[in-house]
């Protein structure tokens, strides 16, 4: 099961009640800042892009006003938030939770392997506009592992060259991976 911050749940969810609303980020931005808040473009683009951990409760109420959706409607889809690193919830308690429907929340505990940096899985999921973690999970099952696993395990009989040279090997290669994992995904192999 997936753990995200709030702050990437909400993200993902104000933009599909943006582009709904038919708004760009920036008109996000100006009805927000309408209510007080300094925001520009930018922090809407990174709220929507994962880049924000939290979600404060003001804005969260303001963005619901705005767009005339519930507060728990901020957290729909599938997975769990992470409300501190050692505590997570499936988004249907936070979901019941903001309606007063909670019951007594069960801790489970986070997993931690999706803090581990993977540069050329994130760089593959960037490209191709997809999550990381599907980009993952298509490399798993294309290699048996990672695609920056897949990577380094190809480049290893390079040796130690100098790190310039280096930093263009692993471009290279995770351009080469991203194009396999295309591939996969436009031949429907992944079903």
């Amino acid at each position: 099961m997936t753990t995200k911050d709030p702050g990437q749940v909400v993200g993902l969810n104000l933009k599909r009640v943006r582009v709904k609303a038919g708004e760009s980020q920036s008109e996000c931005a100006q009805r927000v800042s309408a209510f007080g808040l300094n925001w520009a473009q930018s922090h809407v683009s990174a709220y929507e892009s994962g880049k924000k951990a939290s979600a404060p409760i003001e804005e969260l109420l303001i963005l619901s006003r705005i767009y005339g959706v519930q507060l728990h409607e901020w957290f729909e889809g599938e997975g769990e938030v992470a409300l501190t690193k050692s505590f997570a919830i499936g988004r249907d308690e936070m979901r019941d939770a903001l309606q007063g429907k909670g019951k007594r929340l069960k801790s489970r505990p986070v997993d931690f392997t999706n803090d581990v940096r993977l540069p050329a899985d994130e760089s593959i999921a960037t490209r191709l506009d997809i999550e990381r973690d599907e980009a993952i999970r298509i490399a798993r099952k294309l290699w048996g592992h990672t695609a920056t696993e897949e990577r380094d395990k190809r480049l290893a009989h390079h040796g130690t060259k100098d790190p310039a040279a280096m930093r263009n090997l692993r471009g290279g290669m995770t351009k080469r991976l991203a194009n396999e994992i295309k591939l996969h995904m436009e031949e429907g192999a992944d079903s």
